[in-house]
């Protein structure tokens, strides 16, 4: 139980820090909303693999109040998807944003996958590496398409 306390506290404390070291002023209302429709998405993501039994959540913050990670959807994932929005530039090619999208979905699968292995916040049912990696391509690719789109109308 120890492990996961740890791990849930230092994600917490690494994402908010990363956060408020590497967002600039300037672009915090882009930021702000990859973070809030990625928690948005994970939120429905996560409902889906809970509810069709591909995983499950055997230690988690509220326990009695939901079967979700909430440290897990709400705080990590959104806080890669703001570093990956952030990593593209107008200038890479769209060979370049498909390497950084499948770069940051393994990355996210990793950190998923290791966390499964050595502690118990996730519990692979009918889920593996590769799926996860699978998934959360589409998903950055949607987070990138909205936020693209989002960024169209945004005057700055």
């Amino acid at each position: 139980m120890k492990i996961e306390l740890f791990i849930l506290c230092f994600s917490w404390l690494f994402s908010i820090l990363l956060l408020v070291i590497f967002i600039t002023k300037e672009n915090i209302r882009l930021y702000l909303v990859t973070f809030i429709f990625t928690s948005t998405l994970s939120w429905i993501y996560e409902y889906f693999q809970l509810m069709m039994g591909f995983l499950e959540f055997p230690w988690r913050e509220f326990s009695k109040a939901t079967k979700m990670s909430f440290t897990l959807h709400y705080i990590v994932y959104p806080t890669f998807a703001v570093f990956f929005i952030r990593s593209i530039t107008k200038r890479n090619k769209e060979s370049i944003i498909i390497l950084k999208i499948i770069m940051f979905a393994t990355l996210i699968s990793f950190f998923t996958y290791a966390i499964s292995t050595f502690s118990s916040l996730i519990e692979y049912k009918n889920w593996n590496f590769l799926t996860g990696v699978i998934s959360n391509i589409i998903m950055l690719y949607i987070v990138k398409s909205f936020v693209f789109w989002f960024k169209r109308g945004l005057i700055v």
